[in-house]
């Protein structure tokens, strides 16, 4: 996407760049996922530049019930795994003054 607007002119920021390929896995609005922009003035032609990706994503996703298994697989997912929510292991002590040693 980048490399297009580049090529076409197009002024552009990508937010989260850096900070978000420091964390990759489980995609977070606003923690992690990387989004490209542009002013105004240039949407139109970002969106028709773009047009060639999001041909194969123009039907509707349908969704289906959950079966048993799959739902089965969710939860073993959040209670082994542990990946989805993380929490601290253990509790870290304040640091010792260099006044209590001996």
């Amino acid at each position: 996407m980048e490399s297009m607007l580049i090529a076409h002119r197009i002024p552009f920021y990508v937010h989260n760049r850096g900070f978000g390929g420091l964390y990759p896995g489980m995609q977070v609005s606003l923690y992690n996922v990387q989004r490209v922009m542009v002013p105004a003035a240039y949407a139109e032609a970002s969106i028709e530049l773009f047009g060639v990706f999001r041909e194969g994503h123009q039907e509707s996703f349908v969704c289906a019930k959950l079966g048993v298994r799959d739902r089965l697989r969710g939860v073993l997912e959040v209670l082994l795994g542990g990946w989805a929510v993380p929490f601290r292991y253990r509790k870290f002590l304040p640091a010792n003054d260099e006044s209590d040693r001996p």
